[in-house]
């Protein structure tokens, strides 16, 4: 037990930082991403008023983020790999659940969420998968 949840929070904490500076180069390229406001409104009107190409710099990093988490879950626990990368990855996506709702974001960023984190951990988990079965 105490192997998996080891497994558990190595492969989380590996997609946070893959997550982190990623999101710090897309932050280097848009500085206005980074900008905080306490109204809802006026927050919602900066990011309305960032590029696209800064979502999709977020959206990169939660697929190579749960790439990461899930790889390095499954690559640890030889035993239950399918289990603990899913549970790593299904948890690094609740932190990105925890941020749509901090952050207003726009409707096709919402929805495309869940299939960057379950694409991204499905790519993660495919190499441990593969040497499972040989």
């Amino acid at each position: 037990m105490a192997k998996h949840i080891a497994a558990i929070v190595a492969g989380v904490g590996a997609g946070w930082v893959a997550v982190e500076l990623i999101g710090l180069i897309g932050t280097w390229l848009f500085p206005a991403a980074a900008a905080q406001s306490s109204n809802a409104g006026q927050l919602a009107r900066m990011i309305g008023d960032l590029p696209t190409l800064s979502l999709w710099i977020k959206q990169l990093a939660w697929f190579i983020g749960a790439v990461a988490s899930a790889w390095l879950a499954s690559r640890i626990h030889a035993g239950d790999r399918l289990i603990c990368g899913a549970l790593a990855a299904l948890l690094l996506s609740m932190v990105s659940v925890v941020s749509l709702i901090v952050h207003p974001s726009p409707l096709w960023f919402i929805l495309l969420t869940p299939v960057v984190f379950f694409s991204g951990a499905t790519l993660g988990l495919l190499p441990n998968l593969r040497a499972q079965r040989i």
